[in-house]
């Protein structure tokens, strides 16, 4: 290939990037757990609220790996989770893309509907529902951070597309 075609080329993928680059804003936001959950709650049975929840064909995960998550949030390592969310055009209403384990596991564990089991670090934590921690540990694990990132714009969906396929790649890589 000579040079002249090389430039071409280089032009032509440059021009195809811009056309293609998504065009979309998006807003972090930080809220307490117990915010998030009050905020939330009531819509994760109903899909006519604010927020609606991308189904996965899994159904969720299992009591270790809950157990395992409520165990980072008490050791103080829920900053890292990240809630993502789009924003739909037609109706603004905010829909879970990933993180909606981190949701439903927080939500059973505050109303004692998850007994912590398999603990690896935590381990006198065993058998522990959230109403056998004292209450300045509930309080604590209330107040502890959960982020958000909102993506919105008129190239939401396939974004939104975009981030599940990335999402299941992870999931099936174990990554």
């Amino acid at each position: 290939m000579s040079i002249e075609e090389k430039i071409e080329k280089s032009k032509i993928a440059e021009t195809q990037i811009i056309d293609n680059q998504q065009k979309l804003d998006y807003d972090l936001r930080t809220y307490r757990i117990e915010d998030f959950l009050n905020i939330y709650k009531p819509d994760l049975e109903n899909t006519e609220n604010e927020l609606v929840l991308n189904n996965n064909p899994k159904n969720m995960w299992d009591i270790e790996k809950q157990s395992k998550f409520i165990q980072s949030v008490i050791l103080g390592v829920s900053p890292i989770y990240t809630v993502v969310m789009v924003e739909i055009p037609e109706t603004y209403k905010l829909e879970i893309v990933d993180g909606k384990y981190y949701l439903k596991t927080l939500d059973n564990f505050i109303n004692n509907k998850l007994e912590l089991s398999k603990l690896n670090i935590l381990t006198s934590l065993e058998g522990f529902y959230f109403r056998d921690l004292s209450i300045p540990r509930q309080r604590k694990f209330k107040n502890a951070p959960i982020k958000t990132i909102v993506f919105s714009g008129k190239d939401v969906k396939m974004v939104k597309n975009e981030l599940i396929t990335q999402i299941f790649t992870k999931q099936e890589n174990n990554i």
